[in-house]
């Protein structure tokens, strides 16, 4: 989720509200990223519910709320850490590579990036992983597909190719 914030997002977005910040003295230009199972869109809470289940309970409000975070800071909050905000057009391509089984951060999250980069004709490529959980951990015994050697050969050769 960092690397498509720092994708999607402009260097100065990531500057310190003074011209002191720590990044300020350094300019960049990302040209490419890749996001091994992140998600995207916390705005969004039924896609962390990965079996849909009713009374599902948000669990990563209290990793991104203040203690007295009210409906207003949530609502900036999650909007601000959700990269599917940032996507347009003109971002740097991206690769999500994401676990169909994963139920920590559910594949939910790829398809709903994919949908809102075929609606703005973004430079996004999805790689689903099958019978595989978070961290690319295998599930129901079942091999991953594609396995993790060609996983790690996709990453490297999608970023070799916008070298």
């Amino acid at each position: 989720q960092i690397a498509q914030l720092v994708l999607l997002s402009s260097p100065e977005s990531l500057l310190s509200n003074d011209d002191e910040g720590e990044l300020a003295e350094f300019s960049y230009r990302m040209i490419a990223g890749v996001s091994w199972y992140g998600p995207v869109n916390f705005e969004d809470v039924s896609l962390f519910n990965h079996d849909d289940r009713p009374n599902f309970r948000d669990r990563f409000g209290p990793r991104i709320l203040y203690k007295d975070s009210t409906n207003e800071d949530k609502t900036r909050l999650y909007k601000e850490m959700g990269s599917i905000n940032y996507l347009c057009k003109d971002s740097p391509p991206m690769l999500i590579i994401h676990g169909d089984k994963d139920t920590t951060i559910p594949v939910k999250h790829a398809y709903c990036i994919e949908q809102k980069a075929k609606e703005l004709d973004a430079n996004v490529e999805i790689m689903f992983v099958k019978n595989a959980g978070h961290n690319w951990r295998p599930v129901d015994d079942g091999a991953m597909e594609p396995p993790l050697n060609e996983i790690i050969e996709k990453t490297v050769s999608f970023l070799k190719s916008h070298l």
